[in-house]
């Protein structure tokens, strides 16, 4: 799903854009990694690689933002992995285990989906602090077989046993994003 792709690229650039702007954001002038990548020669390189520090004052603003708790551990799950909103929205607890070989991390394992365009399956690693936000997001789940359930029915009459809406998850990710106000 390209669109998605690119929309989702879209939204951490403006995140990474509002951590380049210092002036409206008061974080000082801190060395990062961006002296040690070496951009491809077709491409621009980054001006600015936020630190740590920026990025930890993210997930702050993702920890006091005001939505449903699913969709802020749904974003934060997105940062941690890089993968898209509608894979993060469309999990299953089912596909998420703990690594037996390394304690406190553990594994998200895809099947194969027909809709992209490499059906094979692939497992992503979750580190501690994803695994931390997994587990979280089960306990919240209740009995639902998604990590993320439907907080309520698109439509008056309608099912609520699907997953999250990605909207949702995009619209707490902009909300988390310094300098933004919802």
């Amino acid at each position: 799903k390209p669109a998605q792709a690119n929309h989702t690229i879209r939204v951490i650039r403006s995140m990474l854009s509002w951590c380049q702007d210092k002036e409206e954001s008061g974080i000082a002038d801190q060395p990062s990694v961006a002296s040690v990548i070496k951009p491809a020669e077709h491409k621009i390189a980054p001006q600015h690689v936020p630190t740590l520090e920026e990025l930890g004052l993210v997930f702050w603003r993702l920890d006091t933002l005001r939505c449903a708790p699913g969709a802020r551990l749904a974003a934060a799950l997105i940062i941690l992995t890089a993968q898209r909103r509608e894979t993060v929205a469309s999990a299953q607890i089912a596909h998420l285990s703990p690594d037996a070989e390394r304690p406190g991390w553990g594994q998200w394992q895809m099947p194969a989906d027909p809709q992209l365009d490499k059906d094979r399956p692939h497992a992503v690693p979750l580190p501690p602090v994803a695994w931390a936000v997994v587990e979280r997001a089960r306990a919240l789940a209740g009995n639902s077989p998604w990590l993320f359930p439907q907080m309520r029915p698109r439509r008056t009459g309608s099912p609520d046993d699907g997953f999250l809406s990605a909207k949702t998850i995009y619209d707490a990710i902009r909300g988390a994003m310094p300098g933004t106000t919802r």
